[in-house]
């Protein structure tokens, strides 16, 4: 799936992004609140500055993506592989960080 797909599907309405592969996508300042990206592969994405708000990314591959300044708050991330993330400035109030994978090079600064 490409970023213009993924824009296109959610401005219809669709919220089901299971298991879709956005490796490598620039998803940047995108309103992508709400959305299901469980066991999604964003391996290597960049979602800086998007509205991730209550989106769940539940055993997703999100290894090397960007998340730096990403609303990720009441996000469910639980299992989520999160190795060799930026996640500086993320907002992450109330998100769900259960199992989730942080090793590597993850970037935790500012939280």
């Amino acid at each position: 799936m490409t970023a213009q797909d993924l824009v296109n599907r959610y401005k219809a309405g669709e919220r089901d992004f299971r298991q879709v592969n956005l490796k490598g996508e620039n998803l940047t300042q995108l309103n992508l609140s709400g959305a299901d990206f469980a066991g999604a592969n964003l391996r290597g994405a960049d979602l800086s500055n998007s509205d991730c708000r209550n989106a769940s990314f539940r055993q997703a591959d999100l290894t090397h993506a960007t998340l730096n300044q990403t609303n990720l708050n009441h996000a469910n991330l639980r299992g989520a592989d999160l190795t060799d993330v930026d996640l500086s400035t993320a907002q992450l109030k109330d998100a769900e960080l259960d199992w989730s994978k942080v090793s590597g090079g993850t970037n935790l600064t500012g939280l």
